[in-house]
């Protein structure tokens, strides 16, 4: 949630400020107090009125909330930069005049101490007033529209947190040793786990591949891995290993997991000869060359065992409340024998208050959810499971989902990052890095997260179940960061990689002349200055070979100019923009050393006959848009065309036609 961890980060920028002897002086004590005071009412709001809450009017003000807060910390932020610069000015200013009688007579004013100096330079920089008041004034307008929604709903009972706060002495001794000896839980699929140790431990002499398959969520990793536990399984081979690969693979990597090493030259030769010395002479050394495959199905799991599996999530040991048995019983058959979606919501529920009152709103919301949309992969049921978990725990959730898919995720490096993200709130009691600890073990208390034991029971691995990253994807809203003016004193800057945000540049990129890459989420670039009376070539950047991911930019013939050798463009035209008729794309064909575009023109149509290639273009990728076929004669001239993939376009004729002649050197095609 960007409301939450916008408020949190702010919170603690300014309690660092106010510690801070120097740098508090520089800001005005009553604005300073009015955010504050703002913050926390907003805070407030975020943790205790949005809870479980499915409402547009709501995103709409968290959306606020999180506006406003990062305007204010990027604010404030940017002025304590300009305080430390300040700082090292005026140490240089008192040093010089010492070896200089002339320069000392020519202050004005006397100087007894570096500290005045100091002193006079940070208050002569202080931060715009009304600056902040703008702040400010925004910040209070947002108050204003959630004191009437607020006020508009009343005391709802079903606006109330239904789920357990922790203390903070519960949280901190759960969160501190990160130890459990729980384990897989496997209800169900007893009799496929006899059948499947049966496949891996019978008299077979040839090599076996048992791929288990079903659909997202049925418990295939669950099962996989009790089996690779197992003792007959343990007893039966020499050597076991547990190989995490997902769509995207590198078989280096997964050599290098097989071998258990790191650090080691990477040559895929050299790391295959490696494992066949290690497996030589071991029990499959005699296997044939051929391989068996045969195919393991998982099926849902029944009305019995669902419940059973429900059972043991929310309530662990302990019997369901007789009172909670029927609402429990319509819930988990909305689950369909999805084993992650039984888990999920059982995890949702036994954090919750045991009463049929709050599983009623909690099936209610279910209900509605459902009722709304397809379910794909027990979608809607992880969906709630995010909307009630708790304001403090939602960053931290989201934040699984920049982690590769299948990646294991190490949980000290984890805790350091959520820190260093400001989604923690500290209290007087713990440690950020101990509360952290504890929001993990919440997180994997509710199924979210999958921990992963060592010997000694404690959790010093975890990752996230693909659909539940998924989740986390979707929900991300990503937030509109502007870079400072002062970007283009870095002269000497090459590389910018921003990932999972979206970036305001300002006018001043442009003179940025040793820039190579820039490889950003979502960039938004301004129109280029006028040269005026500078020369020309001031402006223009000369290095840059990568650029991407430009949205609604204007390709004027100077924007051209201005990167007139860049080698690889990817643009975005998407539905905020005002116009699709004024971006010039034509213009595009002016770049003469382009060798691969990527455009994603959503809103821009017949982008074929609005795009004018160059002729040193040797790979097009155009995504999401709709194609005439008529209009690819355009690109089957391309004399250096060697790539051309069409995805997710729709085309306006059935068939396509290509005319001989055409696409001379193509040696990739894809059309999706």
């Amino acid at each position: 949630m960007a409301a939450y961890a916008a408020l949190v980060s702010l919170i603690t920028t300014m309690d660092h400020i106010q510690k801070h002897s120097r740098l508090s002086i520089s800001f005005d004590t009553n604005q300073m107090e009015s955010i504050i005071e703002k913050v926390g009412l907003l805070l407030d709001f975020v943790e205790n009125d949005t809870h479980g809450v499915i409402s547009t009017q709501v995103e709409v003000l968290e959306s606020q909330i999180a506006s406003v807060a990062y305007a204010a910390e990027d604010l404030i932020e940017s002025h304590v930069v300009g305080q430390i610069q300040a700082m090292k000015d005026a140490k240089r200013k008192f040093i010089k005049p010492l070896n200089s009688m002339r320069l000392l007579c020519c202050l004005k004013k006397g100087v007894t101490t570096e500290s005045d100096l100091v002193d006079d330079q940070i208050h002569g920089g202080s931060i715009s007033v009304v600056d902040l008041q703008t702040v400010i004034d925004d910040m209070d307008s947002v108050k204003k529209k959630v004191m009437a929604f607020k006020e508009e709903s009343g005391s709802r009972d079903d606006m109330q947190p239904t789920y357990l706060m922790p203390t903070a002495t519960t949280t901190a001794s759960s969160s501190t040793t990160l130890i459990t000896t729980d384990k897989n839980t496997m209800v169900g699929f007893d009799e496929q786990l006899t059948r499947l140790l049966d496949k891996l431990t019978g008299q077979r002499s040839n090599r076996q591949i048992i791929p288990i398959v079903g659909m997202g969520g049925i418990a295939k990793t669950t099962l996989a891995k009790n089996a690779y536990e197992h003792s007959l399984t343990v007893q039966h081979f020499d050597i076991r290993t547990w190989v995490t690969t997902s769509q995207k693979y590198n078989v280096i990597e997964l050599l290098l997991q097989l071998l258990r090493e790191k650090n080691i030259q990477k040559d895929e030769q050299l790391l295959g000869e490696k494992m066949y010395k290690r497996l030589w002479g071991r029990r499959i050394s005699n296997v044939a060359t051929h391989f068996d495959s045969s195919l393991f199905e998982l099926s849902s799991l029944d009305e019995d065992q669902s419940w059973d599996l429900f059972c043991k999530k929310t309530f662990g040991e302990a019997e369901c409340p007789v009172e909670l048995e029927d609402i429990g019983n319509e819930i988990v058959k909305k689950c369909k024998g999805l084993p992650l979606a039984i888990c999920v919501i059982g995890g949702l529920l036994g954090r919750s208050h045991m009463t049929q009152k709050c599983w009623k709103n909690i099936s209610k919301d279910l209900i509605s959810i459902l009722n709304s949309r397809e379910d794909e992969n027990c979608s809607s049921i992880l969906s709630l499971s995010y909307t009630y978990l708790p304001a403090h725990l939602k960053p931290c959730f989201l934040y699984m989902g920049i982690f590769p898919e299948d990646d294991e995720i190490r949980v000290s490096q984890l805790i350091k990052l959520w820190v260093a993200e400001g989604f923690i709130k500290s209290n007087e009691s713990q440690s950020l890095e101990e509360i952290a600890r504890g929001y993990l073990n919440d997180l994997i208390d509710r199924n979210l997260i999958l921990k992963q034991l060592r010997s000694n029971g404690r959790i010093k691995f975890c990752r996230i179940h693909d659909l539940l990253r998924d989740l986390s994807l979707k929900c991300i809203r990503f937030r509109v960061v502007k870079l400072p003016s002062s970007i283009n004193v870095l002269w000497n800057l090459q590389t910018i990689i921003i990932r999972n945000n979206k970036i305001k540049a300002p006018s001043e990129i442009w003179m940025m002349r040793q820039l190579r890459h820039v490889d950003i989420y979502e960039l938004h670039l301004p129109d280029p200055p006028q040269s005026g009376d500078q020369q020309q070539h001031d402006f223009v950047m000369q290095n840059l070979q990568t650029l991407k991911n430009v949205v609604n930019f204007v390709w004027s013939e100077e924007a051209c100019k201005r990167v007139v050798n860049v080698r690889k463009l990817q643009i975005e035209y998407d539905s905020r923009s005002e116009s699709s008729n004024d971006y010039l794309l034509y213009n595009i064909c002016h770049l003469h050393k382009l060798e691969s575009l990527t455009c994603l023109p959503y809103t821009v149509h017949n982008v074929l006959q609005k795009l004018t290639f160059p002729s040193s273009l040797k790979k097009l990728y155009i995504v999401g848009s709709k194609v005439h076929w008529k209009d690819l004669t355009i690109i089957g001239s391309l004399p250096n065309l060697e790539v051309l993939n069409l995805d997710d376009v729709s085309a306006v004729e059935p068939v396509w036609n290509p005319v001989e002649g055409e696409f001379l050197r193509l040696k990739y095609l894809f059309i999706s």
